[in-house]
């Protein structure tokens, strides 16, 4: 046992520093392939910034499923490569959001195929795995509008999951150290974003590990994997139902998210990010907590 979690730190330290260095040459090649974010009314940054730091986090899933060959990792790779390709794509020539949409869904039906399913209703459970699919992809791509957030959020999530989970333990510290070489350049003077390919990514990542610990099992569990994810559904709700209200279309940029509002209040965007992700983290908790107290009751 003590061999295991030694390779597993080694793997650990190897993911982290693959992570950091690639994201030091994407931030030099992306300008030369267009890969960049320009300034607009959602986001904080006044110039061009590069935004395929999702690449790393993909390359280093990529290096995860080398270290440890299983179905599991397997399936969730193919999903993410679909995510990966529509994410770039879109990154670089703003795709239309049909396109996209059509994409994730592509995506959510591999995750179905490879076993993601509810135990009975298999009409139903597809249906439900798509929308889950779709909301939380969606829903961390819409909220990443300062830096640190989406990745922020995700590791956090990603990280209290694994940790409460032995089947999805290793693959979720690999993918937390890979975040975690990421996010020290993105809050660096020359920094870069995750894009729409990082962000969705590590939505299909959070979708995925969530659907398949718990919509497979008992109906109890279903309420748990929305409690971990409820701060970015929060947002998505908020602001589409706001901007119905206004007959603004929902994708468009703006600025009434909830890091918004909370740097509308007065705070910095460090203090911002320290309050977003304490939300998190206690939403974890308590989804960790009812997750435990189902299964003693079941």
């Amino acid at each position: 046992e003590g061999g295991i979690f030694r390779m597993l730190l080694i793997d650990m330290v190897f993911i982290f520093l693959f992570s950091f260095f690639l994201n030091g040459l994407l931030k030099r090649v992306a300008p030369f392939i267009g890969a960049v974010d320009q300034p607009n009314e959602r986001r904080m940054n006044v110039e061009a910034v590069p935004n395929i730091g999702g690449v790393s986090i993909y390359l280093s899933l990529l290096f995860a499923y080398y270290m440890f060959d299983t179905e599991l990792v397997k399936n969730l790779i193919l999903g993410a490569t679909i995510i990966m390709i529509v994410g770039i794509v879109d990154d670089m020539f703003d795709l239309k959001p049909k396109y996209k949409f059509l994409g994730q869904i592509a995506a959510a039906n591999v995750a179905y195929l490879s076993g993601l399913q509810f135990e009975y209703q298999p009409v139903l459970s597809y249906f439900v795995i798509v929308f889950w699919f779709l909301i939380v992809m969606n829903a961390l791509n819409f909220i990443d509008g300062i830096d640190g957030l989406s990745s922020g959020v995700s590791l956090i999530i990603i990280f209290m999951f694994g940790l409460t989970n032995s089947t999805f333990f290793t693959i979720s510290m690999l993918i937390v150290v890979s975040i975690i070489g990421f996010m020290l350049h993105n809050g660096s003077a020359k920094k870069i974003y995750l894009g729409d390919n990082g962000s969705m990514l590590l939505g299909y990542i959070i979708a995925f590990f969530l659907g398949y610990e718990y919509f497979r099992e008992s109906l109890y569990f279903y309420p748990v994997p929305f409690i971990f994810v409820f701060i970015i559904l929060y947002d998505l709700v908020f602001v589409v139902m706001d901007r119905e209200i206004r007959g603004v279309k929902f994708w468009k940029p703006e600025k009434n998210h909830l890091h918004h509002r909370i740097l509308r209040k007065g705070y910095n965007q460090k203090q911002t990010l320290l309050i977003i992700y304490m939300m998190v983290f206690i939403t974890c908790l308590v989804a960790i907590f009812l997750a435990d107290k189902i299964t003693k009751y079941i």
